[in-house]
């Protein structure tokens, strides 16, 4: 039974619902982006076509329930891991292995790479769907040999038009926030590049009005105007320039306001339960895929940090810290950081990099400190 949804091939348009009630503050609940989320994890899946479109599907039976060895993926982590799944399939390139003329072929090449990269990801990280219903479902108690497994007819398949859909929500959420707090820091290179065109998805081009600043002449309207003298008139007296990398900075503190809300408008409705459980009662997150986490994560930035925003941002400054998140020097992915100071992943080739680039520095210094 596969999870609703239509397949589509053209690019996902990002469509936020707007939400017009009070919500729970995430400062007030708290800690949602740093807990640790119960995991599922499969072996292996398989991509197929039905009658109800793409599915992704385990090829195995039974998941195993919190791998002990990779039991501490927190809302960070996994929003980390997501966006750079978003990233790597956005930019899928098959130039290389077909001719330009055969569009089919790379069509389908492109697909399945993405495709690859998504069962890739849910083996190395989670399974994305109905995480509490299949983890109480396989769950082993410590006093039972066997879960008590019983027959719901759902067998982990979800539709890849669902996963692509809601990876382009948070991916363009998240990209935009990281971009403004990046500007913030007295880095608006991230803000000023973030729009591009992908093959699944466009980033956001909230930044793009504030590389230019349009001014307008004062001057009198002629009543005997028709309505194309009128629009000639106006073109001559308004004046555009193009905003220097400082001024395109400034202005996007200026409007901090105005994107904060943007930003949160864009978050869907979260939902709250109340658990019951050894004793205690838990008000928690309802969690049903990897998106809500995401999404729980990301109101806590928002919400925990909107109030460090009132600083003096007209000056260059660092102090101010969001989140954990930040950009691998080496290999430009999303990284969770340890430390304010680090500037590598853990990826092996970026430690090797770092490595390298820390010897040379070392031979560097050594070399002018003879001199």
């Amino acid at each position: 039974m596969a999870r609703d949804g239509k397949y589509m091939d053209n690019k996902w348009k990002v469509k936020f619902p707007k939400i017009y009630k009070e919500k729970l503050q995430m400062a007030d609940i708290g800690g949602i982006g740093n807990i640790t989320y119960k995991k599922v994890v499969y072996s292996n899946y398989e991509y197929a076509l039905t009658d109800e479109g793409a599915i992704i599907r385990p090829t195995v039976s039974e998941p195993v329930i919190n791998p002990q060895e990779d039991y501490d993926l927190t809302g960070e982590a996994l929003l980390v891991e997501l966006c750079n799944l978003a990233r790597d399939i956005n930019k899928y390139n098959v130039d290389n292995t077909l001719p330009a003329e055969n569009k089919k072929s790379i069509r389908d090449a492109q697909r399945k790479g993405c495709v690859d990269s998504i069962i890739d990801w849910c083996k190395n990280n989670m399974h994305p769907y109905d995480i509490e219903d299949l983890f109480e479902k396989y769950h082993v108690e410590k006093k039972e040999e066997k879960p008590a497994i019983y027959n719901d007819g759902y067998d982990g398949t979800f539709k890849l038009s669902d996963f692509m859909k809601e990876l382009s929500y948070v991916y363009a959420v998240f990209t935009v926030y990281y971009a403004f707090i990046d500007a913030i820091n007295g880095n608006p290179a991230t803000a000023y590049n973030l729009y591009e065109e992908g093959i699944y998805f466009d980033t956001l081009d909230i930044f793009e009005k504030y590389k230019t600043t349009t001014t307008y002449d004062e001057y009198e309207e002629d009543p005997s105007w028709d309505i194309v003298k009128a629009m000639q008139e106006a073109n001559k007296h308004e004046h555009t320039k193009q905003n220097s990398i400082d001024e395109f900075r400034k202005a996007i503190i200026k409007d901090k306001d105005e994107i904060l809300t943007f930003l949160s408008s864009m978050i869907p409705d979260l939902k709250m339960c109340l658990i019951y459980k050894n004793s205690k009662a838990v008000f928690t997150a309802n969690i049903n895929s990897v998106f809500d986490i995401c999404w729980y994560t990301l109101s806590r930035f928002i919400a925990t940090n909107s109030g460090s925003l009132d600083l003096d941002l007209s000056i260059d400054t660092e102090d101010f810290r969001s989140t954990h998140i930040g950009v691998c020097r080496s290999c430009g992915r999303y990284m969770e950081m340890k430390s304010n100071r680090q500037l590598y992943c853990k990826r092996d080739d970026c430690q090797k990099d770092r490595n390298r680039r820390k010897q040379k520095d070392f031979q560097q210094r050594k070399r002018e400190k003879a001199n």
